[in-house]
């Protein structure tokens, strides 16, 4: 009889890949979060309901102010590919061919 040891969770192919797929799923949310993109739409609201120039000029040099880029691309990218690699190498494991262990000690010989 073979007795088979029994991995845990985190060693086997299946929890790597689905923990793999969360992490990209997170790293591409976190790459393109932009914390400031409702507020650039409520000051371009505000510029068109008043009429004080002072206002529009100050309210002009808020939304300058604010980043167009992503705050967080980089970080995001970085965990979207090291969820990638770890969903590759889950789907590697997977379909790899587990070793083979001889179960008799001793075998017999093949004559010609």
């Amino acid at each position: 009889m073979q007795k088979q040891v029994q991995k845990p969770w985190y060693q086997q192919p299946i929890w790597l890949g689905l923990l793999g797929l969360l992490i990209m799923l997170l790293g591409w949310k976190l790459s393109i979060y932009k914390p400031y993109s409702n507020a650039i739409a409520t000051v371009a609201e505000l510029q068109q309901m008043t009429e004080d120039q002072e206002l529009v000029q100050r309210l002009d040099q808020v939304a300058r102010a604010a980043p167009r880029e992503p705050p967080y691309k980089l970080p995001g990218l970085m965990a979207f590919l090291a969820g990638m690699m770890m969903f590759i190498s889950a789907g590697v494991a997977m379909y790899q061919s587990p070793p083979i262990l001889s179960t008799d000690e001793s075998e017999p010989e093949s004559e010609p």
